[in-house]
């Protein structure tokens, strides 16, 4: 008897860089790099949900404040490499000038 994934387990499984060719089969036509980010980010947050039903309210509070400054984070440095583009960009016309 063959499993049929369905669900978060086929949301899983294409994820992971896998396309359905029917019903039952599926090939691996994914980049493998960030098949793996994308996977470990998967299995990390579902992970979390399961963390998240045994900790305490601190806890709770603590995981949510690493989150905000994660963000936080994650925001400042897209700004900056966003802003390093942009001087890049204007480096390079200048020269073109020149």
């Amino acid at each position: 008897m063959a499993l049929a994934p369905d669900g978060v387990v086929l949301r899983l499984v294409e994820a992971l860089g896998y396309t359905a060719l029917d019903e039952e089969m599926h090939a691996f036509t994914g980049d493998y790099f960030s098949v793996l980010m994308e996977g470990s980010q998967l299995v990390n947050a579902a992970s979390m949900k399961l963390k998240m039903l045994n900790m305490s309210d601190a806890e709770k509070e603590k995981h949510a404040q690493i989150q905000k400054s994660q963000q936080e984070y994650k925001a400042k440095m897209r700004a900056e490499a966003e802003y390093r583009k942009q001087m890049e960009e204007h480096s390079q016309k200048d020269r073109k000038v020149k």
